[in-house]
């Protein structure tokens, strides 16, 4: 059966994947809907129409008799009839790894641990596979994208309805630098509850090994791991806290036997053919005004590239989407750098023209980055602040002769330090 007629049995109501594929290797043409009792209405123009609308927005559509339908999926009882792909599909020979987790990760430890083991698959020749939702799958895809990876994105909707705002941007990124965006969903289909399930299966077949980081008792990654199970994947779960519950589901599936414990990226080596080059990927570009480590403001920058400001901030978007500059947050600049305070390094972002107000920074221990306030105080010009507890931050540096000591800072009030303000309330 055609390409066309394949994607016309797709839209014919409540035909499984299963169902499609059974009807287009028995039948030549749509007469197959005859035979089970259906007709096929309009079913060839929708199907026309999304084929044009597919090559309008690049993307291709493969089926499940495809040539380059992809063997892992292939393997699977539930493969899709149809896939919708936009990207490269990797070489079958790359090993792939299967990283999900909760979308509500935590900063101290789910997101470190995803960057750790996702970057060193990715320099040991790994495709990284995940589901481009937020927490664990997006920290994934852009850790294997930042380190010159190939990651694929697996979607429950089509590829022109991706939400929110930052995963269709991810995706279009993800497409751009050798990796690829998949669905089995047609152009115009809205991502549904039902869906995220079904996205899942696909997750799996795609790996060779599913790696659940960070899960609470119920949720979608544990719907992975199970998928993982019948189709007989190797499924690993890192271990977390006892007292976090988004570790729980990891640490049940641990306990369960039906994960094995992942506390290094070596110990998936059994079940994945890691390449033995660990050579980081590095950036070797060479960016004017760029190069020295240290920040810089867009107009600065500008005045270097002998540019107006808009022209430079169209160039530092395109630089930030190749992964090779970071825009520091809240700031406006471009850059950053490390200062230690006896024994914690502080991520320390230096802010201009925004007194009285505060930004977002980064707070390092050894490789973990948490969120930490910065405040930046109309006389103190900067303070670098450690949270005790809910709106209450220990002054780390202050300009301030004595330094302030306790800060406090209220929602629905201009910041001031202790030292500088008469309305502190102790």
């Amino acid at each position: 059966m055609e390409l066309i007629d394949i994607i016309a049995l797709s839209f014919a109501g409540r035909l499984t994947s299963a169902e499609v594929r059974e009807l287009a290797c028995s039948h030549t043409t749509l007469d197959a809907l005859e035979a089970i009792g259906r007709h096929p209405m309009d079913l060839e123009e929708q199907a026309q129409r999304q084929h044009e609308r597919c090559e309008e927005l690049g993307i291709s559509i493969i089926a499940f008799n495809d040539p380059r339908y992809l063997h892992r999926l292939r393997a699977i009882e539930t493969h899709p009839a149809l896939l919708y792909v936009k990207g490269a599909l990797p070489p079958e020979s790359d090993s792939s790894v299967g990283v999900v987790g909760t979308r509500s990760c935590t900063i101290h430890y789910g997101k470190p641990v995803t960057e750790t083991f996702v970057e060193e698959w990715t320099r040991r020749g790994c495709t990284i596979v995940s589901g481009l939702a937020n927490g664990i799958d997006m920290i994934a895809h852009e850790t294997c994208l930042r380190h010159g990876g190939k990651t694929i994105a697996v979607i429950a909707s089509g590829l022109d309805k991706i939400t929110p705002i930052p995963a269709n941007d991810l995706s279009d990124r993800i497409a751009q630098s050798n990796g690829c965006v998949i669905t089995e969903h047609a152009c115009g289909i809205k991502a549904q509850p039902p869906y995220f399930p079904a996205r899942n299966r696909i997750i799996s077949g795609l790996s060779d090994a599913i790696v659940v980081i960070e899960s609470k008792k119920k949720g979608g990654a544990l719907i992975t791991a199970d998928f993982a199970s019948k189709q007989g994947k190797a499924l690993y779960a890192v271990p977390g806290p006892i007292n976090s519950t988004r570790s729980e589901g990891c640490n049940a599936l641990i306990r369960s036997g039906q994960a094995q414990c992942l506390t290094s990226a070596d110990d998936i080596s059994n079940d994945v053919n890691l390449s033995q080059s660990q050579e980081p990927l590095t950036n070797t570009c060479s960016i004017p005004g760029l190069d020295d480590g240290e920040p810089h403001l867009v107009d600065e920058l500008a005045t270097r590239w002998q540019c107006t400001i808009s022209e430079a901030l169209s160039r530092l978007m395109a630089l930030e989407m190749e992964g090779k500059v970071q825009q520091l947050p809240g700031s406006g600049m471009w850059g950053g750098e490390i200062r230690r305070y006896g024994d914690t390094e502080i991520q320390r972002y230096v802010v201009t023209g925004l007194r009285g107000y505060g930004v977002t920074e980064l707070r390092r221990y050894g490789g973990t980055e948490v969120p930490i306030s910065c405040v930046v105080d109309y006389r103190c010009n900067l303070l670098l602040a450690i949270p005790i507890h809910w709106r209450k931050y220990e002054v780390l540096s202050c300009n301030s002769n004595p330094p302030c000591g306790v800060y406090h800072v209220w929602s629905d009030e201009r910041p001031a330090c202790s030292a500088h303000s008469q309305r502190t309330r102790q």
